[in-house]
């Protein structure tokens, strides 16, 4: 299952998805209800800390017997970016770069024994590390339209 992520609805008479359930909770009640599907956390990478994000879905993971994924969304919807006091870059590089990165870093939390520091452009961390961890990578998904975003969030490991 796949869920949309919004944080306002698109207005007008419908205010279409202007209801929606947040993902990661969501995805977790799901996981703690079934016992046979895999379950996708679509995540914003702007709206949600990586450091936060890796522990919440290694925590998915193990309650759930690895039946959890991470559906990553570098952001495009302008007025969400404005709902949450911050600024929509105006060129898909720096959005991809931001989310490029910010994958990086939960990998890193996936992957590294101990303690590590991370002094990146976007995100600098001090004495992190990954403890649960998932027992294996989780399936990504990367929800771009455009052909630089479908590109984008390489498998890095590190």
């Amino acid at each position: 299952m796949l869920p949309i992520a919004r944080w306002i609805g698109y207005g007008g008479e419908t205010d279409f998805h202007g209801y929606v359930l947040e993902t990661v909770t969501w995805a977790t009640a799901l996981l703690a209800n079934t016992r046979n599907i895999s379950v996708f956390a679509t995540v914003h990478t702007v709206a949600n800390h990586p450091v936060v994000i890796a522990k919440q879905i290694a925590t998915m993971a193990q309650m759930s017997g690895n039946r959890v994924g991470l559906n990553i969304v570098a952001g495009w919807n302008k007025p969400e970016y404005d709902a949450l006091g911050v600024k929509l870059p105006d060129d898909h590089e720096t959005r991809y770069g931001y989310a490029q990165e910010w994958f990086d870093l939960i990998k890193k939390i996936w992957h590294h024994d101990g303690r590590f520091d991370w002094d990146g452009k976007y995100f600098q961390a001090k004495g992190v590390y990954g403890n649960p961890r998932p027992e294996f990578d989780p399936p990504i998904f990367n929800a771009a339209g455009s052909g630089q975003g479908l590109g984008a969030l390489q498998e890095r490991s590190g």
